[in-house]
């Protein structure tokens, strides 16, 4: 049994911890950002009090864009639209969510970083994935026949992927 065969079943599970990694990846970074990397201890507090909510909202958000479906290594730009929806509705529910409990108290600024980082983080692994594998494709098939498609529109861009 292949490694692909065994981690197949796990697909989903891993996608999830990818998708919660990033989500608390980018959260950080927009404090870290925010605070010049000098958080104080009541801002860590709040970091940590602020991500559980963080993360229920873009995963269940990100679910019900259906982000968990779909092969990462065929990302197009459907897909980068539909993740960059499912983004700006998860933060503006967290958003929502903490000015109405913490008010002026909690930075507007952390809100904006943590929506382009988690945009950035999460689109950009998936494109990053499509192109790798597309550059070892490349490498593969350098012995092939080179063709031209002409006039076919989106037949032919379907035909060609």
């Amino acid at each position: 049994m292949s490694l692909v065969d065994r981690v197949l079943p796990w697909r989903r599970p891993i996608i999830v911890l990818a998708h919660a990694v990033l989500v608390a990846l980018a959260y950080w970074l927009a404090f870290a950002l925010r605070f010049d990397f000098r958080l104080s201890p009541d801002e860590w507090a709040t970091w940590a009090r602020t991500l559980p909510l963080v993360l229920v909202a873009r995963l269940v958000v990100f679910q019900w864009f259906h982000l968990y479906g779909g092969l990462w290594r065929y990302v197009s730009m459907r897909d980068i639209v539909v993740i960059l929806k499912a983004g700006t509705v998860s933060s503006l529910m967290f958003s929502a969510g903490t000015l109405a409990a913490y008010g002026r108290a909690f930075p507007v600024a952390v809100l904006i970083l943590d929506w382009l980082l988690c945009l950035a983080l999460v689109g950009g692994v998936r494109l990053t994935l499509r192109v790798f594998r597309e550059s070892l494709q490349r490498g593969r098939n350098g012995d092939g026949r080179r063709a031209i498609i002409v006039g076919a529109g989106d037949a032919g861009e379907i035909m060609l992927r």
